[in-house]
């Protein structure tokens, strides 16, 4: 429950966004070349007291974890879809992929995903990358496995994000829309929406992608940004890496920056190592390192606009060790995004990108603690890791409370003010901090050939904030303000206008039961003038209140209504503006009215339980609140379909009875049957038809199943007729094999000749069939279908040896002697008809006008008609005549 109170306070009792800390939100990203990979979540904390987290996607909880420094933790526990959508239906579609991380202290969130040949690391800002104006960075791959993804997650309802600044003519995967000059797309809390420009499109890649995209929302949202397949230009596009990080709304950023190189060998040319600057306004002068003239190095001409400066503008810091750096400063603010290489191997393949954190005074000086800087789900690699720090003049900097592998200070050029470090092979958790209140951030670069990953920490958000610590336990509560400034000086009132110094002097207080309005003002001596936080309102901790169980119907509404009342005292008055449903039930709706009652609404579900929870608070200023979790249990009916399947007549129909689905379905919460012939219940059947419905085949009848409570479901009859056999019939001499199929078997088998009828008999095979025209029936088992097809028996002589010794001494078809308009006509082979029978002839000697002819081969005819079906038959083929001369 801890994590829904913590949510609680998000909506109602902050009112500026934090630095990382207590909440952290990943937006999904589009993948373009689907591939098995592994994906992790590293969550960290200088907290010693245990900080417990809860992980959702959607809304709905992932699982639960819980950290605490030295005891940093890893969840794998989501699914890789959630966070890489490589179905195209799936992108440019809303959807509740994307995570959601809520804590009750502080701590660091960085998502580490791979491929087989690729791997990144996408380090959350905390609330630090809510907001509503954004400016996209990534690589200029040109190449046909890249990709450019922007992915949207929403951290209220009813929030409408425009993507726009972007080449119409790019063509966007699964676009509804192409062509426009801009994308909009409505989102609900933890809902998401992914935009990709895939290179698989070949005319996508004459066009910049997405860089310098804007995306602009009416409420908070989260953005990640990048290529999660990008290619470096180098004409071999099988050289690809992922290239993504969340990026921060403009407010957040900055006027100065210092990169330092990752792993690619800056001296031999490394491709990968370059930095990407975007405007956040018109007219965005640049100036690179020692530049102090007026006379920028660029101009970047409206809001959007980029330029990539390569590694060569870099300055050598420590040129053997491969130690470059590079001084921005811009006249307007502007995004500064790194791409760097993983290994030395001049950048081909093993890249990754970050977004640098611009400078300011207010940087904390303890980053405490980073886990885990040399594991990635890639595999077992040994991986290069290098921490880039950046620190105030004079900072006294540690790396895990030692400076031992610890190089520099190093001057930076044009930057007096500040200074660089860096420390190579970094392995396991990581602390960066000072000792005497001096600003740093660092990020650390790793790798090796294969791959690319790193993340910028710190810096993202230096405004000083006031956040609750510790949950709902009013003894272990504390307000606390980040820990790098000189003085804190708390302040305390009850009405916002009288206000008392507080006697604590460190960056945390512990409240108790003393509710109320908070303010500390912070001084950092070396970062002029002192700031005042934001008002904080600490409020009573929430109630748990006990749960409440209802039972429903599955379409009857909760009635009476849940009206809210505190459990301690119930008399006490409710704020019905501040009645909320903090979680939703899985099917069905909750809501609540203008007068802070709670409804519930089951709207047809399938579940036979669901829960929802609602939060509710008192009135005044600082008043009671619960929040109460409710199980509706609801009564299901079951209803299943069935199927009736009846003999049809001649013309295609049959005669059912329907109260056949009544015995089918018998579940004792029905009341009532009703049928109709069609879906929207418009054309109810009479009850005098339901036992001998006439209807054709393959109709539905549509069943109304009511229980008491008036709900009802909808059931199918679906109305079927036997089918009629087909049949095959294989012929061998005068035995004739039937083959049947379709119907309903086992089938009966019955043949029809002019000699007889054969009765229905269980074998398929017939014997000393007569010749001619035969007719055979199949009957299915239902005893309604029955099958016919006529075959014919034939026997041609080809061979005949008129010599009287009592066999072939004749050509003799007397057995047609039934048959109509029989006439055998014979021919030689030079086609000259040399005999024809009359039609009672049914016999040939092998003469010819009385006289005996010549061994030889002879063509003949023989042909009837049919008596039972008028048909013409007429077989042909050749005969051998074999006399004595």
């Amino acid at each position: 429950m801890k994590n829904l109170l913590a949510l609680v306070f998000a909506l109602f009792f902050t009112y500026s966004t934090a630095q990382m800390d207590t909440e952290h939100w990943f937006a999904p990203m589009a993948g373009n070349n689907p591939a098995d990979g592994i994906q992790l979540l590293y969550l960290s904390t200088g907290s010693l007291n245990p900080v417990n987290i809860s992980i959702y996607s959607g809304n709905k909880l992932l699982g639960t974890t819980t950290i605490s420094k030295n005891n940093s933790g890893k969840f794998s526990g989501i699914p890789r879809s959630q966070m890489i959508i490589e179905n195209d239906k799936e992108k440019m579609a809303v959807s509740s992929k994307g995570i959601h991380i809520v804590g009750d202290g502080n701590f660091f969130a960085n998502y580490r995903v791979s491929t087989p040949d690729s791997a990144e690391m996408i380090t959350s800002k905390g609330k630090s990358a809510l907001g509503t104006k954004f400016f996209l960075g990534m690589g200029k791959m040109k190449l046909r496995y890249s990709n450019n993804t922007a992915g949207i997650i929403a951290t209220e309802n009813n929030t409408v994000v425009t993507l726009s600044n972007y080449e119409p003519s790019l063509k966007f995967t699964n676009d509804k829309t192409p062509g426009t000059s801009q994308k909009t797309v409505t989102l609900n809390k933890g809902e998401s929406y992914v935009f990709e420009v895939d290179n698989m499109y070949s005319y996508n890649v004459d066009y910049n992608g997405l860089i310098g995209a804007k995306i602009e929302s009416s409420k908070p949202i989260s953005v990640t940004c990048g290529n999660f397949t990008g290619a470096i230009s180098i004409g071999r596009d099988y050289f690809v890496d992922v290239f993504v990080d969340q990026t921060i709304p403009v407010e957040k950023l900055g006027n100065e920056y210092i990169i330092m190189n990752g792993n690619g060998d800056i001296a031999n040319t490394a491709r990968m190592e370059k930095t990407l600057i975007v405007a956040s306004e018109d007219n965005t002068e640049v100036f690179l390192n020692d530049n102090s003239s007026s006379t920028p190095d660029f101009i970047l001409p409206t809001a959007g606009s980029f330029k990539f400066v390569e590694n060569k503008l870099y300055k050598p810091v420590d040129p053997q060790n491969n130690i470059y750096s590079l001084y921005i400063r811009t006249t307007k603010p502007a995004y500064t995004y790194q791409i760097f290489s993983g290994g030395d191997d001049s950048g081909i393949s093993s890249g990754a990108m970050n977004l640098v954190p611009p400078l300011s005074c207010l940087l904390p000086s303890k980053i405490d603690e980073i886990s885990q800087v040399d594991e990635n789900p890639f595999g077992d690699y040994d991986y290069n890791v290098k921490l880039n720090i950046t620190a105030e003049k004079g900072a006294n900097v540690f790396v895990n409370g030692s400076q031992n592998n610890l190089f520099g200070p190093f001057q930076v050029s044009g930057n007096p003010n500040w200074e660089i470090y860096y420390y190579p092979n970094a392995k396991g958790n990581i602390s960066v901090t000072t000792n005497n209140r001096k600003s740093i951030t660092f990020g650390f670069v790793g790798g090796n050939d294969e791959i690319g990953y790193g993340g910028n920490f710190a810096g993202f958000n230096v405004d000083p904030e006031i956040k609750k610590i510790g949950g709902c336990d009013e003894s272990s509560i504390y307000l606390e303000v980040q820990d790098n400034f000189d003085v804190y000086e708390w302040y305390y009132s009850e009405d916002k206008i009288n206000w008392i110094l507080l006697p604590e002097t460190t960056n945390q207080i512990h409240p108790g039961n003393k509710y109320g309005y908070y303010q500390c003002k912070v001084t950092k001596t070396s970062c002029p003038p002192s700031r005042l936080t934001e008002i904080f309102i600490y409020y009573k901790c929430t109630v748990i209140g006990p749960p409440q169980t209802y039972t429903l119907s599955f379409c009857e509404n909760l009635n009476p209504l849940i009206e809210p009342k505190f459990s301690t005292n119930p008399s006490l008055a409710i704020d019905p503006s501040k009645t909320i449903i903090l979680e939703q039930a899985t099917e069905g709706k909750a809501y609540v009215d203008n007068q802070g009652k709670i409804h519930f609404e089951p709207n047809n579900t399938h579940l036979s339980e669901v829960t929802f929870t609602y939060y509710f608070r008192g009135v005044g200023d600082f008043p009671d609140s619960e929040q109460v979790t409710v199980t509706v249990q609801i009564t299901q009916m079951q209803v299943r379909n069935i199927e009736i399947t009846e003999c049809q007549d001649s013309f295609g129909y049959a005669i059912y009875n329907l109260k056949k689905f009544e015995t089918e379905n018998t579940d004792v919460q029905i009341i009532k049957y009703q049928y109709y012939e069609d879906l929207a219940l418009t054309k109810e059947i009479n009850s005098a038809e339901l036992t001998n419905y006439k209807t054709i085949n393959n109709s539905i009848v549509y069943v109304k199943v009511l229980n008491l409570y008036g709900c009802f479901r909808i059931g199918e009859i679906h109305l079927k007729t036997y089918t009629v056999p087909k049949i095959d019939v294989q012929v061998n001499g005068r035995t004739a094999t039937i083959i049947a199929s379709e119907g309903l078997s086992p089938y009966e088998y019955a043949i029809e000749n002019s000699n007889s009828f054969l009765p229905y008999q269980n074998s398929n095979i017939f014997s000393n069939l007569p010749l001619g025209l035969n007719t055979v029936y199949v009957m299915s088992a239902d005893k309604c279908t029955v099958s016919t097809k006529d075959f014919m028996i034939t026997q041609l002589f080809n061979v005949i040896t008129p010599n009287d010794d009592g066999y072939n001494d004749i050509l003799d078809y007397s057995e047609l002697k039934s048959k109509e308009n029989f006439l055998i006509k014979i021919f030689n082979t030079s086609g000259q008809m040399i005999y024809e029978s009359n039609e009672k002839s049914y016999t040939w000697n092998g003469k010819s006008n009385g006289k005996p002819l010549p061994t030889a081969t002879y063509w003949y005819i023989v042909q009837w008609t049919e008596p039972k079906t008028k048909q013409i038959v007429l077989q042909t083929s050749y005969l051998l005549l074999k006399n004595r001369n």
